[in-house]
């Protein structure tokens, strides 16, 4: 079976929207993994952070994780505090989408 990746360019806020509510319909190619690239936005506040949260509880009800990339210091330092970061993978400051793809084989 081939697997495909995408790379959404949308707010995180737009893709959580965009999840079909309860049951996800069968697909021979779920979501396995969304990256949320952050590097364009120099500051999170908390509810952004409660925001990333949540939607990686919800892709993690699904079976998928949630990648964070490009955090800027006061951002990664507030979803640090959240506990956002043991959730995700950590929070390297060097980490891109290219980096995060490459390192899970795409």
């Amino acid at each position: 079976m081939a697997t495909y990746w995408a790379v959404l360019a949308m707010p995180c806020s737009d893709l959580r929207a965009s999840l079909p509510s309860g049951q996800p319909p069968p697909s021979p190619t779920p979501i396995r993994m969304v990256v949320c690239d952050l590097s364009a936005a120099p500051y999170l506040d908390l509810g952004g952070s409660r925001m990333l949260h949540e939607l990686h509880a919800e892709l993690a009800s699904r079976g998928a994780s949630l990648r964070i990339v490009g955090a800027h210091g006061t951002s990664r330092d507030l979803l640090r505090a959240e506990g956002v970061e043991q959730k995700v993978g950590g929070l390297d400051r060097t980490a891109t989408v290219e980096s995060v793809l490459r390192a899970i084989g795409a």
